[in-house]
């Protein structure tokens, strides 16, 4: 139960630092309807201090004060106190007497009697009803089908934790099984995929190799066809050209001449544009094709030159 001056939700909210309500100060009416003998005596006053502009009661706890337990009261005494007793009584015993006299000495002379002590000293442990502990439990005292139907729920919930319990087993030796397999899945997966990358670069080696092999029979057929005829007709020469700069007329009597030189540009062109894939056998290929093609250039440039000069 909480004071309306105080709420559990107190340390979540920002108030100012002049407005925060101590916990402490919860009000005597609580107390009061909890444990209600202890407020029909002075000793237990309220104060009320006008420190934040409005009322906030403190109560006095009752353990830092010394209250001696009465153990005989008078017969009519049914309520656990009584204003009406005095230490004088002569139904009190003894030992309470001496109780009385060792507290009258500790207080204050200046004290009124009937503020020095409170009410709770007048309780009557005879007429009060001791606390009753729980019960053990006993299973004797139950109906023989009780029994019955209890040991039946406890087999039956013992039944249903052992299926439980093996279903889980199965389940994860089931999980476990299935990421075993799709591990050494993968892994053939895998290794299946970096074979297939050496196999394709293979392939890839091999068809550069083959354009590379159709490309020399392709050089082999057009010197056999044309260069032949290449170097029996005379050439003629424009009338601008120089030795530096040769220049050739794109006449009748050139034509084998000017056709076998562009075949075999164009088949240069075509052999430096296939790719090594970083293979030096395509690499060496490549370079022999290119160095043969480039003799027959330099013969036609031999035999330009050559005709030039007789003039």
């Amino acid at each position: 139960m909480f004071s309306p001056l105080y709420s559990p939700f107190d340390p979540f909210v920002q108030y100012p630092a002049q407005r925060r309500v101590r916990p402490s100060a919860i009000p005597s009416a609580y107390y009061q309807r909890a444990h209600p003998e202890e407020f029909f005596t002075p000793q237990y006053r309220v104060a009320r201090p006008k420190t934040y502009g409005q009322q906030t009661p403190q109560r006095y706890y009752p353990e830092n004060y010394y209250t001696p337990v009465s153990r005989n009261m008078s017969s009519n005494n049914r309520t656990g106190y009584d204003s009406s007793q005095t230490t004088t009584s002569s139904e009190s015993s003894d030992s309470e007497q001496d109780d009385w006299n060792l507290l009258r000495s500790m207080l204050p002379d200046s004290l009124p009697a009937n503020r020095q002590y409170g009410a709770s000293h007048n309780k009557s442990h005879n007429n009060l009803k001791p606390r009753q502990g729980h019960r053990a439990s006993n299973k004797s005292h139950r109906h023989p089908s009780q029994q019955l139907l209890e040991a039946q729920r406890q087999q039956e919930a013992i039944q249903r934790f052992q299926r439980n319990r093996a279903a889980k087993i199965i389940q994860r030796q089931w999980r476990q099984h299935h990421e075993r397999q799709r591990d050494e899945a993968s892994k053939k997966i895998a290794e299946f995929i970096r074979s297939r990358i050496e196999i394709r670069q293979a392939r890839q080696i091999l068809q550069c190799l083959r354009t590379l092999h159709s490309f020399e029979d392709e050089l082999n057929l057009l010197h056999e066809r044309q260069g032949s005829r290449v170097f029996k007709h005379p050439l003629k020469f424009a009338p601008d050209s120089t030795p530096d700069s040769i220049k050739i007329l794109p006449v009748k009597e050139n034509q084998s001449y000017l056709g076998y030189e562009d075949a075999l540009l164009k088949l240069l062109i075509r052999i430096d544009g296939v790719d090594s894939m970083g293979s030096g056998l395509v690499r060496t290929t490549r370079k022999s094709l290119v160095n043969k093609t480039q003799q027959f250039l330099d013969a036609l440039d031999e035999y330009k030159k050559a005709q030039y000069s007789q003039i």
